[in-house]
């Protein structure tokens, strides 16, 4: 896995030394951290049970993250907050509609992932999340499922090669399906 600081697309540094915290690297305001590598998910140890709380419990808790957000009225907090998430939806909704099931597709620009290629098997509102969301059949097993989250089952696929992502990440095109021919390395 690597670390690596981005001040508006622009790389910054790359976080490897182990010893050193990240106030070292003169992080400032509105610096991303990027994590490439490994997937997240495939470091959860399940040996360990999961400690869940209520978040009416989680709420009566000062000098959180969340009650942070709410002093200072950050994200969902915000008194515009509604505006935003209707916004970013109906800027979603937007995109979705130029994609159509059944097209090929790359997938770009997801933090943590490599641009991928599949084709769309869904689009369209999903009980998970809110907003409009792309389920994509990917080429490769590079995916979090097999259409199904939740228990909900949107498309089918084979295990782990079904994502979904937001409409503003998908480009539709004329893009063959990735074969060996295309490996630059074998």
């Amino acid at each position: 896995m690597a670390l690596e600081l981005y001040n508006d697309k622009v790389k910054v540094a790359s976080l490897n030394d182990n010893d050193s915290c990240l106030s070292d690297y003169e992080a400032i305001d509105d610096y991303v951290l990027h994590v490439t590598g490994e997937k997240l998910s495939d470091l959860q140890d399940d040996s360990v049970e999961k400690y869940e709380m209520e978040d009416k419990d989680y709420d009566k808790i000062k000098g959180t993250v969340r009650d942070f957000k709410r002093n200072l009225q950050i994200g969902r907090f915000s008194p515009d907050a509604d505006a935003q998430q209707e916004l970013l939806e109906k800027q979603g909704e937007v995109e979705a509609q130029k994609i159509k099931v059944g097209d090929r597709c790359e997938v770009r620009n997801v933090p943590g992932y490599p641009t991928r290629r599949g084709s769309v098997k869904f689009v369209g509102k999903t009980k998970f999340s809110q907003g409009f969301w792309v389920g994509v059949q990917y080429d490769e097993p590079m995916g979090k499922n097999d259409g199904s989250v939740q228990g909900e089952r949107y498309f089918t696929c084979p295990k782990n090669y079904g994502g979904f992502v937001r409409p503003q990440s998908v480009v539709v095109g004329d893009f063959p399906e990735i074969g060996f021919s295309d490996d630059d390395e074998f």
